[in-house]
């Protein structure tokens, strides 16, 4: 009976999308959509599973809908909607079964949903903030970035030992490995026909690419800022995984496999090209080492800060010979186009500039900043393209240093939380995972917001 009612309703399908007028990939997306939710309902492991391969493919099949000709918002609303509507699905399902008994969740667990829902509670403010009350703003912000923060009540309450983890973990690695390797592919031969006719459609901000005559791979996602990335977090997670074992001692990746994937990962970086990205690896790969000790843990963040502040402070005398640096790295390695976008420091000018801004110009500096319509446009003396001088614009001292006060807080109880774990596999898997977040905030730090790009906000949480 259920083969046969699979074949029914694959031949329903099928007809539905032959016959039926409007776009055909729209239709398959909504196709694709219904099932996605029903088994993130009944199978909530293998939702979450789907959700995440989603995450990394559904905007290709935006990008087809040109195939087919017009594209309106509604058939946006169903390719986009993949994600989020299983992911819901999911959490509906979840606390169906936790107030039936059928899933266990701990106090702490419930902790976390009432974090995301509060993410989701500032999320909504600053929406109506910046644009006011309309739903076809507000809808969008939720499903595109607050909502995922459900991720971290999710994702322990379903997978709840450290190889269950894992495992998934690898199986996101394998499923990501055609996104990398697209990427790669796109940037050494250019963007297909269909991607073209996309951008041209101006529903994505990369047309800038096709003005500049340049190619920048962000392959079956949405920009390369994306691309790069999801490269780096994924190439962190192969060094992980080849170094914890499974409980019969065998390593999640083998060192070969490891090494190919890593590679694999690393050149989906290198064809984004996102330099700040590798901020990620860096740090991530740096977190992993350091905070399993406290001293370490200590030492690393002094570092890091030091270094902020000395970058804000001598802002000024970077700019200086920042034009003299751009012109000898152009000399070594921008000999064609390629070499050029993944040397060009001339975007970095800019964040300098924010942040020469921050110590210098008090006009940066008000209680509770100027909104959403300032510092975006070039000519605005408030022009900033990093994230702390983004945040101090929009919002003012006061909301971004409550919010720096509580970021602290959490932080040192994550820490202290995690260098309590006895076990040192656990312990080692927290601190990589601690690592790759505090990496793209670092990263965000740097340039603008790697938090608020789908899908990074996903792996962020």
């Amino acid at each position: 009976l259920i083969i046969l009612s699979v074949m029914l309703l694959a031949l329903y399908a099928v007809i539905d999308l032959l016959l039926t007028s409007g776009n055909i990939f729209s239709r398959l997306s909504l196709m694709v959509m219904i099932p996605s939710a029903l088994i993130g309902m009944v199978s909530r492991r293998t939702g979450v599973v789907l959700f995440l391969v989603s995450c990394g493919y559904v905007d290709l099949l935006k990008r087809l809908l040109v195939v087919d000709g017009q594209i309106s918002k509604l058939d946006l609303y169903y390719v986009l909607g993949i994600p989020p509507v299983t992911l819901a699905a999911i959490l509906l399902s979840t606390l169906a079964g936790a107030f039936s008994g059928t899933v266990k969740i701990r106090s702490r667990q419930w902790t976390w949903l009432f974090l995301a829902i509060g993410m989701m509670s500032l999320t909504i403010i600053a929406q109506v903030r910046e644009s006011g009350w309309g739903l076809g703003e507000l809808l969008p912000a939720l499903a595109n970035s607050a909502f995922y923060t459900t991720i971290v009540f999710i994702v322990p309450v379903l997978f709840p030992t450290t190889d269950d983890v894992l495992k998934l973990l690898r199986k996101v690695l394998l499923f990501y490995v055609p996104v990398a390797l697209y990427g790669v592919y796109q940037q050494w031969h250019g963007f297909q026909d269909f991607e073209i006719a996309y951008l041209l459609t101006g529903l994505s901000i990369e047309i800038k690419q096709l003005i500049y005559g340049e190619v920048r791979a962000f392959s079956t996602l949405n920009s390369p800022t994306a691309l790069g990335a999801v490269s780096m977090i994924l190439a962190v997670l192969c060094g992980v995984l080849t170094q914890l074992r499974t409980p019969k001692g065998r390593p999640y990746l083998g060192r070969a496999v490891g090494l190919l994937l890593f590679i694999v990962f690393v050149a989906g970086w290198l064809a984004s090209p996102s330099r700040s990205a590798a901020v990620i690896l860096v740090m991530g790969a740096g977190g992993w080492w350091c905070f399993r000790s406290g001293t370490r843990t200590f030492m690393a963040y002094t570092a890091s800060g030091t270094m902020m502040l000395m970058l804000m402070v001598f802002a000024d005398a970077i700019l200086d010979h920042l034009r003299d640096a751009s012109l000898v790295v152009y000399d070594m390695f921008g000999s064609n186009k390629f070499g050029e976008q993944l040397t060009r420091l001339g975007t970095f000018t800019e964040r300098l500039q924010g942040f020469s801004n921050l110590l210098k110009n008090p006009d940066f500096l008000t209680a509770f900043g100027y909104g959403g319509d300032r510092g975006t446009d070039p000519s605005d003396p408030l022009y900033n393209h990093d994230l702390l001088s983004n945040l101090i614009v929009k919002f003012g001292i006061v909301p971004v240093g409550f919010g720096l006060m509580i970021a602290i807080w959490v932080a040192i109880w994550l820490h202290r939380n995690l260098l309590q774990i006895g076990d040192r596999q656990v312990r080692s898997m927290a601190a990589a995972c601690m690592g790759i977040v505090v990496g793209m905030i670092g990263s965000s730090l740097l340039s603008g917001s790697l938090l608020t790009v789908f899908p990074n906000n996903v792996f962020f949480w």
